[in-house]
């Protein structure tokens, strides 16, 4: 009975987050909607808000066109410092998952504990870049 009741409630949970693709998105009545994505890395964000404005158009069974877009750096230490910090907690998880998996004895146990400890770090860092879209749907 536990059982059912859980995978009830995550079949749920799937669905409602499947259906909210697009909460960033900000509509407004002039049909020049508004877009604002936290990302960390550039990229990232404008390919989130670009598959969230698609998204909201799709929905209203309209085409997408961006109007302006515009991705900025606003973190708290300089830009180039943040980057390198992101490159070596990602050596380091990397790292850490080879040994984790081809690793024996205590080489996979250390490995396991850098994976998880690398990718907590970039967690930490923050999603320090923005991207702010503005679009129109027809």
């Amino acid at each position: 009975m536990q059982l059912k009741k859980t995978f009830s409630l995550l079949s749920l949970c799937t669905l409602l987050t499947a259906c909210a693709h697009h909460d960033d998105v900000r509509p407004s009545a002039n049909n020049i909607h508004y877009i604002a994505v936290n990302s960390q890395q550039k990229e990232d964000g404008a390919r989130e808000a670009m598959k969230q404005a698609k998204h909201y158009c799709d929905s209203n069974k309209q085409s997408m066109f961006i109007i302006n877009e515009e991705i900025s750096y606003e973190g708290s230490q300089p830009e180039s410092e943040f980057q390198a910090n992101v490159k070596t907690a990602d050596v380091v998880s990397s790292v850490g998952t080879v040994l984790w998996i081809f690793g024996d004895g205590r080489v996979d146990d250390a490995g396991g504990i850098a994976a998880v400890a690398g990718e907590a770090a970039k967690d930490s860092m923050g999603k320090p870049y923005v991207t702010k879209m503005q679009f129109k749907c027809q």
